[in-house]
């Protein structure tokens, strides 16, 4: 995701015209910008797509045989994390 899945850096247009099935943010835990912000969250979560917060994850990596796509490491836990900041806004 762009810009640290930033408000502005992926409109809910740009996500449906990339049509991709597993998003990675690249932030930090508790940064000062508050990303991933909210907006950007509820955009990839209302097309369905699989969501991978480096913040929540640590290293995240992805494996593929240049048809599909896996990701092999991550915590188990984020997308429990990620569907109750979801359900708190």
């Amino acid at each position: 995701m762009g810009h640290h899945g930033s408000r502005t850096s992926s409109t809910p247009n740009f996500l449906k015209a990339v049509d991709f099935d597993i998003a990675v943010i690249p932030c930090g835990v508790d940064n000062r910008y508050d990303h991933p912000h909210q907006q950007t969250l509820e955009n990839l979560a209302s097309l369905g797509i699989a969501v991978y917060g480096t913040d929540l994850s640590g290293d995240i990596i992805i494996e593929t045989d240049g048809t599909n796509c896996n990701v092999i490491r991550a915590r188990a836990d984020e997308r429990k994390a990620l569907r109750k900041i979801l359900h708190e806004s």
